[in-house]
């Protein structure tokens, strides 16, 4: 996908500058995008997507001019699809049984940076391990609790993804286990810190992960140098991209997300319009072209901005748009993810 934005009333011109005259066959398609209640970024802008499909990349074709809304709604009907799946961890997640869902989309969730192929590959060793000595990733969980957890430790000997280890992976299971231990579930535990009238998930999420690294320092069990790194929280300014993204797949329920923590379920305490979007490399770029946010950084407070800039749109649940969104990045054409910001003109 090739991606240029454009100030407003701007001549129609591709990707190497020629121009064309309006009503002729151009290679590019204009999007007006209202982006007045966006101080940071201005008055309306343009963008042009090229339509087709060349080299494996997936190419949008949308309507001549369109509104921010309608962008995004058209982004979310054409990429918020099962048949993407295949490039994102929660398609795994969805092969197991119901039972195993929270166990394996921790598992899947926090294993989630890097490569795509590289996380999926992670993904499924880990819990092809944990099935093989547990039979499933709850069953493993609850095998890490015992006093000693040599079990676990052998299954997850050798495991390496990027800068986490089978170390760290037992000992994050051990604190599953806990929680299951005392709150019944992942769920059970995260929903003692919910409160209905919470804006977002960050206090809860804050409360619950003090908790594991408090459980984290009082176990005798080893762990990498970059364990802390699995247990980010808001209250360290972290954007927790793949905490926002399990509490999604927990939380909501479509044709994506299977939301087993949602009543009568579940323990139902967080609602979909509470959630905060999982702000990835993707995600965060391109908001930040489309005005959703002007930060930088992709840190908690970005993440609050691009959440309260898609409540605009769907106040009820802001973060559906974030599968589709992340598409784009991950089955587009590279350059678009090389180059977006710079095509932005103020």
């Amino acid at each position: 996908m090739r991606l240029m934005v454009l100030p407003s009333g701007g001549s129609c011109a591709n990707a190497t500058g020629h121009k064309h005259a309006p009503g002729t066959n151009a290679p590019s398609i204009a999007i007006a995008v209202s982006l007045k209640r966006y101080p940071p970024i201005g008055s309306a802008i343009l963008i042009r997507v090229q339509s087709g499909f060349d080299n494996g990349c997936i190419h949008m074709s949308l309507p001549p001019v369109m509104g921010l809304r309608q962008v995004l709604e058209e982004v979310y009907r054409k990429f918020n699809k099962q048949e993407f799946l295949c490039t994102d961890p929660l398609g795994l997640v969805l092969e197991r049984p119901r039972t195993d869902i929270e166990a394996s989309a921790l598992v899947a969730a926090l294993l989630a940076y890097g490569h795509v192929k590289q996380i999926r590959f992670s993904v499924s060793n880990a819990l092809a391990r944990m099935d093989g000595a547990a039979g499933s990733a709850t069953g493993f969980a609850d095998l890490c609790t015992a006093p000693r957890a040599v079990k676990p430790a052998k299954a997850l000997s050798g495991f390496v993804h990027r800068f986490n280890t089978g170390d760290d992976i037992v000992l994050l299971m051990c604190l599953l286990g806990l929680s299951r231990r005392k709150y019944g579930s992942l769920g059970g535990h995260f929903a003692t810190y919910a409160r209905p009238d919470d804006r977002n998930t960050g206090q809860a999420l804050s409360m619950m992960l003090r908790d594991w690294s408090s459980w984290a320092c009082a176990s005798a069990l080893p762990r990498g140098r970059f364990f802390a790194h699995l247990l980010a929280s808001p209250e360290h300014a972290s954007c927790c991209k793949r905490w926002c993204m399990l509490l999604r797949w927990m939380c909501r329920r479509d044709r994506i997300d299977p939301g087993p923590w949602l009543a009568p379920e579940g323990p139902g305490a967080v609602k979909p319009s509470q959630l905060v979007i999982p702000l990835d490399t993707h995600v965060a770029r391109i908001s930040r072209s489309l005005g959703l946010t002007a930060r930088k950084n992709a840190d908690w407070t970005a993440a609050l901005e691009v959440t309260r800039a898609l409540g605009n749109i769907d106040p009820d649940d802001p973060v559906r748009f974030d599968f589709a969104l992340a598409r784009i990045g991950i089955v587009g054409d590279k350059k678009l993810e090389a180059g977006l910001g710079q095509h932005v003109a103020i």
